[in-house]
């Protein structure tokens, strides 16, 4: 699976959802590319798609690519923004 760029998705890249959503890539089943948290054996029977841990904790499935997914950096998930619910502004 490729970015409107060309460039290939891959696990640990920080990304941009509709241009308001962080996440980071867990998973790219296109390419054989897994993590701990998503592993082969949880998500191969998917047989392709992207696996993405997003900012306010959620997990997103993505079969295919969309043109609002935006790569932000090559990175690993601690550079990821998290959402704390307890913190008061």
């Amino acid at each position: 699976m490729r970015y409107s760029d060309n460039r290939i998705i891959k696990t640990g890249d920080l990304v941009c959802l509709k241009g308001k959503q962080l996440g980071v890539v867990g998973c790219v089943i296109d390419n054989d590319d897994y993590t701990d948290e998503f592993p082969k054996s949880d998500y191969a029977y998917l047989e392709r798609g992207i696996m993405l841990t997003l900012s306010n904790g959620n997990v997103l499935y993505l079969e295919e690519y969309i043109e609002d997914l935006v790569l932000i950096s090559r990175g690993k998930e601690e550079d990821i923004p998290r959402y704390d619910p307890d913190d008061s502004w």
